[in-house]
């Protein structure tokens, strides 16, 4: 509002200046003053405010995981007759973004991720083996973003970093399809010994920030690439119970978690104490 009643004077001197003829050079002057206060004005909105250290999100999405065609494969049966397929989890949490310059910001978090995937396997054209996996995961990302810009009402920007996971729990279930016979299923069996309970993905994303008020709202879409092998030394071979339900696939050493991720946050914006912004 400020900035409309400023507006509306500069027009009025303006107004008063011409019809007050007065020299050229008065006016020159004018002109360069005018000019000095909106790119002030604009330098200003562009800028984050002294009093704004940073901002809280909170942060829901969903997630479409799958997995290494030469991660998981069945003993007998063809990578080509395997169809790998992208499942939906989803994941909440929050993060704290630090505004460190102009359009510059480190963000951390904490999440919790649901992810699952499903790969089924054609064998000798037909037996049908359809295997499922679960995996509840603690996401520790660090991005740095950048904004495009930061005086309009609806702004892009763009991120990247490195998440670090901690798997929590591992679930898996294999379904065998006799096209004559009864099938066989096995259904949310651990297999937590089967992997490793860390794990490591770059991160690379896009979004826009909408704000409302003295706060904003986010949408981002990024990629998570996996960059460790989740797979544990321990073979299902060497469990008996495990041996009688994995004994139709093996797991090699590309086995890595990718996944795209949706996500809406709310970013409530964190300000100095007005003690603080006082010279002493």
């Amino acid at each position: 509002m400020a900035r409309y009643l400023l507006t509306i004077l500069i027009i009025l001197i303006c107004n008063g200046v011409s019809t007050a003829q007065v020299d050229s050079a008065r006016k020159d002057t004018l002109k360069i003053s005018i000019k000095r206060l909106l790119d002030g004005l604009i330098e200003s909105s562009v800028r984050p405010k002294p009093s704004d250290i940073g901002s809280i999100s909170i942060t829901s999405g969903l997630n479409f995981s799958k997995i290494n065609p030469a991660g998981l494969v069945c003993s007998y049966s063809w990578p080509d007759n395997t169809d790998y397929s992208t499942k939906m989890g989803f994941c909440i949490g929050a993060e704290y973004n630090y505004f460190t310059c102009n359009k510059l910001e480190v963000s951390s978090g904490l999440f919790y991720s649901f992810h699952k995937f499903k790969n089924e396997n054609f064998i000798f054209d037909f037996i049908t083996l359809i295997y499922s996996e679960k995996l509840n995961i603690i996401k520790l990302p660090i991005n740095i973003k950048f904004n495009f810009s930061k005086n309009h009402k609806l702004s892009p920007f763009i991120y990247t970093g490195i998440s670090f996971d901690f798997i929590s729990s591992a679930k898996g279930s294999i379904k065998v399809i006799y096209p004559e016979l009864s099938s066989q299923k096995y259904t949310n069996y651990d297999i937590d010994i089967l992997r490793k309970n860390f794990s490591i993905g770059s991160i690379m994303g896009f979004g826009f920030k909408y704000v409302i008020g003295s706060n904003y709202v986010t949408l981002k879409l990024n990629y998570n690439k996996g960059l460790r092998n989740i797979v544990s030394p321990y073979r299902s071979l060497d469990d008996p119970k495990l041996n009688t339900i994995y004994q139709t696939y093996y797991y090699d050493n590309q086995y890595k978690l990718n996944h795209y991720t949706f996500l809406l946050s709310f970013n409530l914006i964190l300000k100095k104490n007005k003690n603080e912004n006082k010279n002493p």
